[in-house]
């Protein structure tokens, strides 16, 4: 299970995603610095980080509900039970498809705490459970409170991922100008080291 928005900060993120750049460019030799196309380099580098903000494909979200036995610690705060024995609840998944990287359901943006919910993270979808810690088959009360709580969670999400995608739109041109500018001094530092090799040769 992952808590959303919470491993590290965005701005972390992004910071090392320029440090490990300028460290792969430190290791290209000369040769490739060289006959750089700077430009295109730079926007290659980009487009293989793969920077794409999760979108949720709401429309093709699927549902289901298992039964679970859970001891009575587990039941809400203030909730009688029978020290000893276990209770079987009912729990709805909620199976939500993403598109995108999923990476970024762990970076909190800036001004944002982690969310207070732990989902099922997947490649390509998040699988939420849900209980009212009881019986949910044909209990209409309890199946609108769990939708009206699903919407609720998944509107939080929705505001956290266009924040992530604000910061993330602005930082891609930022990357880039910085990129172009670290990579058009590598490739002039070789070429200047180059000609010096050359000038060291009588014969030439």
């Amino acid at each position: 299970m992952t808590t959303l928005f919470k491993e590290q900060r965005l701005s972390e993120y992004l910071n090392n995603i320029e440090i490990t750049l300028k460290n792969k460019i430190d290791r290209y030799n000369d040769f490739t610095l060289i006959n750089l196309d700077v430009e295109k380099e730079s926007e290659k580098l980009i487009k293989e980080l793969q920077l794409f903000v999760p979108r949720l494909i709401k429309e093709d979200t699927t549902t289901s509900i298992n039964k679970e036995k859970i001891d009575g610690r587990q039941l809400p705060s203030g909730t009688y039970f029978t020290p000893g024995k276990l209770i079987e609840i009912e729990i709805a998944n909620y199976n939500i498809p993403t598109s995108g990287n999923n990476v970024f359901f762990k970076c909190a943006p800036n001004g944002f705490n982690a969310m207070e919910i732990n989902v099922e993270l997947n490649i390509h979808d998040m699988n939420i459970k849900l209980t009212n810690y009881s019986t949910i088959t044909g209990n209409d009360e309890a199946i609108e409170g769990l939708k009206n709580l699903l919407l609720k969670y998944i509107e939080i999400i929705e505001k956290y991922l266009l924040t992530i995608k604000n910061e993330v739109d602005e930082f891609i041109p930022i990357l880039k100008a910085k990129l172009v500018k670290y990579l058009t001094e590598k490739k002039e530092k070789a070429i200047l080291k180059d000609e010096t090799k050359d000038k060291l040769n009588p014969f030439k």
